[in-house]
């Protein structure tokens, strides 16, 4: 949801900070969150088996792993062949909305009602709290620009989604409260979304 939204409300050149966001905010927080979960299933194991465990538990983190391709080819700078390029195109396009639609399908197996007082209360930190807080910190402490300042405060009101989604579904962990708050959170970040376009006067 990101990505097309901030294409839509500020362009292509102006979403190139967010784009840098979410892929140092993916490639951090994804890394130390499975580290973490990797090490605590494992504890009982010693050290070695530990260190062996978290780094094929950070080889089978497919978002990680992409990211890493990624921006490797990237940098590398490598001409991919026309017939391929084409072929992945098709993918490109498509990746998205498959996506979406994958976490529709998963999502319609879980009543929201069986979990809706803490799916509430994480909606509340997701789409109210962590929106406020980084508008202080990045407008008033940090003294970013404008639009560093626009750019992180609707990514923090972006709903829940797809890492805390991933996380659940891959450690087979509160699948139920996670898919409840994926869905309010997203149902809850239609208005406070449109009122930090308002806002920020972006029309």
């Amino acid at each position: 949801m990101g990505i097309p939204l901030m294409y839509s409300i500020l362009g292509p050149i102006n979403t190139i900070p967010y784009m840098i966001l979410v892929f140092f905010h993916g490639f951090v927080h994804f890394t130390y969150t499975t580290v973490i979960i990797e090490i605590y299933r494992n504890r009982n194991s010693n050290i070695v088996e530990i260190i062996i465990k978290t780094i094929l538990g950070l080889l089978k983190n497919i978002v990680l792993f992409g990211m890493i391709i990624g921006i490797t080819l990237n940098y590398s700078q490598i001409d991919m062949p026309l017939y391929l390029e084409e072929k992945i195109q098709i993918f490109v396009t498509l990746a998205l909305p498959l996506i979406l639609v994958s976490l529709g399908i998963a999502l319609g197996n879980f009543k929201i009602r069986e979990n809706i007082k803490l799916a509430f209360f994480l909606t509340f930190l997701k789409n109210f709290l962590h929106p406020i807080i980084a508008f202080f910190i990045s407008h008033f402490l940090l003294n970013l620009d404008n639009l560093l300042v626009i750019i992180v405060t609707i990514a923090a009101a972006l709903p829940s989604g797809s890492q805390s989604y991933y996380f659940a579904y891959r450690y087979n962990s509160l699948k139920g409260l996670v898919s409840s708050n994926v869905v309010l959170s997203t149902a809850t970040s239609f208005f406070t979304i449109s009122f930090l376009l308002l806002f920020f006067d972006i029309t």
